[in-house]
């Protein structure tokens, strides 16, 4: 997930990474990257140290936490280069950026990520989600979801039972900069429910006709 402070240099990181294999969300907020980043579990965050509505830093520190690798990307400082990796970043590459030395970086907490499963597994009901492998489990059954079903299921399934609108899914799930419109969510949402729906566990997932989407536990 990439946290961008300037909107150019956000677009130019994505697309090498996009370019280079990788899943990449956006958002410019710290807010809203804190959101997704809770909700979709990324291997790795990549922030601006100065962001519209605060500090990289808060990202650093409550990302760190988790467990989230965090780069930061800042002005040449040697002394806030210590700061941020004090704080918990696993790299802080300063400005102007070299694009090679990012990708080395990226590659290689993706794959110290990939070493290690993920004790993030979400569970309601029946339902069980591997957030970082995206596999959803049902029963006895394990299935492959794509990484858009993978990061709706997780908002979902982290706050069940509550009803969440299309413009919250999308804020959460892919995030604010993505273009995406309600037939898309409704493309993905009716996607989930066909693989739902062949293990019998369509009804976890409801419509709420005028308002938006909600997982349940049936039990």
């Amino acid at each position: 997930m990439l946290i961008g402070g300037a909107a150019a240099q956000a677009e130019w990181l994505a697309t090498e990474l996009l370019n280079a294999g990788h899943e990449v969300t956006v958002t410019s907020s710290a807010m809203h990257g804190l959101m997704i980043a809770r909700a979709s579990r990324p291997a790795l965050v990549i922030t601006d140290l100065v962001l519209p509505d605060g500090s990289g830093t808060d990202v650093i520190v409550r990302l760190s936490r988790t467990g989230i690798s965090v780069i930061v990307i800042g002005r040449d400082d040697p002394e806030t280069e210590v700061s941020v990796l004090e704080m918990g970043a696993v790299a802080y590459l300063s400005r102007p950026l070299e694009v090679h030395e990012l990708l080395a970086r990226v590659a290689l907490e993706v794959r110290k990520h990939g070493l290690a499963p993920s004790g993030d597994v979400l569970v309601v009901g029946n339902l069980r989600l591997d957030v970082q492998w995206r596999m959803l489990i049902i029963g006895k059954k394990q299935m492959r979801l794509s990484a858009s079903e993978r990061n709706l299921l997780a908002v979902l399934m982290r706050e069940s039972g509550r009803v969440f609108t299309v413009e919250e899914l999308i804020e959460c799930a892919w995030g604010a900069q993505v273009s995406l419109t309600s037939r898309m969510v409704a493309v993905c949402v009716s996607s989930l429910r066909r693989k739902l729906r062949a293990e019998g566990a369509h009804r976890y997932l409801e419509t709420v006709h005028g308002v938006g989407y909600v997982v349940r536990d049936q039990g």
